[in-house]
Parts: C-alpha cells; structure tokens; sequence
C-alpha cells in the first residue's frame, strides 16, 4: 500500500532519515490533516488498520495490529480523523503534544508524533503460489523525542458501512510508518536543511500578518 499525508488535499513531502531511513513530515501546527491509503495489491480486498500516536483511529483503544479491526477497502481510501460513529470523525489536526488525543487518553505522550499502518490480504484473494510474503517489519521507535501530537479537531461527515473479512494471515502482510515533527525538530535533528527550498513558501504559514502588532 502507499500512504500520503495531506493537508488543505496537497501530499506533503516525506523527508527520511539517514541512519535509519526512517520516513518523516512536518507537523503544520493547527492544520488538519488527511492519511490517504492506496493499495498496491491488484486484486481483491485489504483490511487496513490505522492508528495515530499508539491509538486506534476506529475506537478510543491502544492500537494493535493484529486485535484491532480495520477499513475494508479496494481502491484509494481517506482516513479523515478519529471515528465518532458510522457516520462522523473527528478531524486530525496537529498540534503540540499537550492536550493531544493520546494524552487525554493516558496521560502519556511517550507515543506521540507516529501514524501508523498495518494491511491484511483477504483470505479467499490469497494465493498460495504468490510466494511467501515477506514479514520484515519496520521497527519503529515510537514518539520518541516528539515535539507534536494529533488533536481532535471538528466533527466531518465521513459515513461507512459494515461488512465481513476474513484474513488470509495471522499477521499484517505489510506495516508502515510515519514519524511527524515540528519543522524546527526536523531542522535541528538534521532531517531537513534550514534554507531547503519550498514549491509553495507561503502555505506552512497561518498567519494574516497583523501578529506585527501584537505588543
């Protein structure tokens, strides 16, 4: 599967890291955001579970990518916020790690400043033919060192259906993930150069210039 962050629908760029080639964005503060997933697996079915900062994004629970339940989906799916209901989320928006969906959750933001992906092959799709499947799994490190965190921000309309699934494996055939921080963190962690250029210098900024006036 592939996985875009969006924000204002523009997939923002994923900087790596060189150590570990660990993938990271920047956290635009206040902004909200999108986890657009798209399977690379031509046929049939995935089961794809989300999760941000170590929750489940379909139930306020720990996130775990083999007893969670996912989206069943087939084609470009947008995870648009934490789930409400059949028919409501609650925006993505990022912010500091105070007051982050996380930290009213456990009162811990050790796992804050990671999204999260785990996909699973429907079992009536998967061929046994294919070739076993690699299970080599990034580590990751967790929120660690996070100067940001995911809030919930405004209800959306984001209706969803039910329906039945059956895995084809035990565990994930594919996990993935995505580590966000502040551009001051990427700059002073050297995942970004400070003059690196921008296609669109005006868009991380949110003010309307009159902060000039503020004594």
């Amino acid at each position: 599967m592939r996985v875009e962050i969006l924000v204002g629908e523009m997939p923002q760029p994923i900087y790596r890291r060189k150590d570990d080639d660990m993938p990271f964005v920047e956290a635009l503060l206040g902004r909200p955001y999108v986890i657009r997933v798209t399977p690379t697996f031509v046929n049939g079915r995935l089961e794809v579970i989300s999760s941000v900062d170590g929750r489940n994004t379909l139930k306020n629970e720990v996130a775990n990518p083999i007893e969670n339940h996912g989206m069943v989906i087939s084609s470009p799916w947008e995870i648009t916020g934490f789930r409400l209901n059949q028919v409501e989320t609650a925006q993505f928006v990022f912010g500091g790690t105070a007051g982050s969906v996380v930290e009213q959750a456990t009162g811990s933001t050790v796992n804050a400043g990671v999204i999260g992906l785990a996909s699973y092959r429907e079992f009536q799709q998967f061929n046994q033919r294919e070739g076993p499947i690699n299970y080599g799994l990034t580590r990751s490190k967790g929120g660690e060192g996070a100067d940001a965190g995911t809030h919930a921000g405004e209800a959306r309309f984001d209706p969803v259906g039910t329906t039945t699934f059956r895995r084809a494996t035990l565990r994930p055939v594919e996990m993935l993930e995505i580590q966000y921080r502040t551009r001051d963190w990427l700059v002073r962690n050297g995942i970004i150069a400070s003059d690196d250029p921008s296609p669109w210098p005006g868009f991380r900024s949110n003010n309307t210039g009159y902060d000039i006036l503020r004594k």
